[in-house]
């Protein structure tokens, strides 16, 4: 399973990278009427989860309260309890969330934006719900 979502952050990787040149080669003039869509721009600001609302977590011995804070430079750093945890770089394409740790690693999983975009739900590739946060700023 962790060579599937390697395979496919690599695969996902070169495909951002492709549309990336793409872009870059335009003029600044064309660039405003670019199609390709931003997809990133939905994750700018600051998401929160409590650990306590999902028993699933709490059975776990997990509690506490999640901060994830999505930068416009595509950097996301997150919180637990106020404390800061880790920085990644993070990119999504379609569906599709990936964040890549310092060391290089990368995680994929699905994602889902609510139609009024206060609500960031992730499930893993086969769909399985993981968190669910909401937007605070």
């Amino acid at each position: 399973m962790k060579q599937k979502k390697y395979l496919l952050a690599a695969v996902l990787c070169v495909m951002m990278l492709s549309l990336g040149i793409v872009v870059y080669g335009q003029s600044e003039e064309s660039a405003g009427t670019s199609t390709v869509m931003d997809y990133t721009t939905q994750f700018v600001g600051t998401w929160e989860a409590d650990f306590s609302e999902f028993p699933e977590y709490a059975d776990q011995g997990i509690t506490g309260v999640a901060v994830s804070v999505f930068k416009e430079d595509g950097t996301l750093v997150t919180y637990l309890d106020g404390e800061e945890e880790d920085t990644f770089g993070y990119f999504v394409y379609k569906d599709y969330y990936i964040a890549v740790g310092e060391d290089g690693s990368a995680e994929v999983t699905l994602y889902k934006i609510s139609d009024d975009g206060s609500s960031l739900e992730f499930s893993d590739l086969e769909g399985n719900w993981m968190l669910t946060y909401t937007k605070t700023e």
